[in-house]
């Protein structure tokens, strides 16, 4: 695996944890940040990998292309996209970021990634 490859592999099995610490301590924003920089930065790696340039593009769907990531995850990565600006930033949704979240629905959006995440590794070690 190219070196830049590997350094975005670890850094997003790493972030992958940080989301998980964030989701036991109820920093539901965090977690779901975090869950949308784990899957961004291993989507890098695995292009990389491939021998591709990921370029400066951060949406996830338009690196699953890249990558030729089967169409099944294309609402998972949509969704969490967007998540990169909503849980950062209270003028996209015009609310204070951290009251947008439910323990509920990030858990869906943690254990979706941990899938897809599982499911990537996977394709990499290919």
């Amino acid at each position: 695996m190219r070196e830049e490859a590997r350094l975005l592999f670890e850094q997003a099995v790493h972030e992958l944890e940080i989301a998980k610490h964030n989701f036991n301590g109820n920093f539901l924003d965090a977690c779901v940040f975090y869950c949308q920089q784990t899957v961004e930065k291993l989507l890098k790696a695995y292009i990389l990998a491939g021998g591709k340039s990921p370029g400066n593009i951060h949406a996830l769907l338009k690196l699953s292309r890249i990558a030729e990531i089967p169409a099944k995850f294309n609402n998972f990565l949509k969704n969490l996209s967007s998540e990169y600006y909503i849980s950062r930033y209270p003028d996209v949704s015009g609310e204070v970021p951290f009251t947008l979240y439910e323990k509920e629905d990030v858990k869906t959006t943690l254990n979706e990634t941990e899938e897809f995440v599982k499911w990537l590794i996977e394709k990499i070690k290919k």
